[in-house]
This record gives structure tokens, C-alpha cells and sequence, in this order.
């Protein structure tokens, strides 16, 4: 499921069972592997979006909330979670 509002980029290649919010911005060649949640959003949370840099490496089963930015070059093991608040520069 991934959302008509999300802004996704060019090359992006995203798993089975994935869900992505309406407050996201993906960058250019993303990989998000399956059964993740991308944006997503807590009730009396944050309105800022969910940014993840070009060419990050998402993979499966992590969750992202809104209110986080990540630079290029992200690369995540397995079942990670990521509140709100996040500012991560390049190579994380």
C-alpha cells in the first residue's frame, strides 16, 4: 500500500507487504525490502515528513514514523525501528 500523496523517486524498488504514508519524501535509487512500514504517523504526533536520502538501503520488516530526516547513503539492518525526531546525515 503506498500512498498517492508520498513522493517517491526515480529507481526506487520497493519489497512485497510494504506500506508507505502520506507524509514521505523517498529520494532517487532506494531499496525498501518487505514488510515495511515507511511514514509512518501517531495520533497527536509530528506534522513534518519523513525524509530518506538517495540511495538508501532499507531492509525488511523496519519501521519508520514521520517527523525524521536521513541523508544519503542509509543502510539498515533488519526490524529496525525509527521514532520521530531522527536527523541523520550521509552514510548511516
Amino acid at each position: 500500500m503506498i500512498s498517492k500523496k508520498a513522493k517517491i523517486g526515480e529507481n526506487v524498488t520497493i519489497g512485497a507487504n510494504v506500506i508507505i504514508g502520506d507524509n514521505t519524501i523517498i529520494g532517487k535509487n532506494v531499496t525498501i525490502q518487505n514488510n515495511c512500514e515507511i511514514g509512518v504517523h501517531t495520533a497527536g504526533g509530528t506534522t513534518l515528513p519523513l525524509v530518506i536520502g538517495n540511495n538508501a538501503f532499507i531492509r525488511s520488516q523496519s519501521i519508520f514514523y514521520t517527523g525524521s530526516t536521513f541523508g544519503e547513503n542509509l543502510n539498515t539492518g533488519h526490524r529496525v525501528t525509527i521514532r520521530e525526531g531522527v536527523k541523520a546525515g550521509k552514510n548511516l
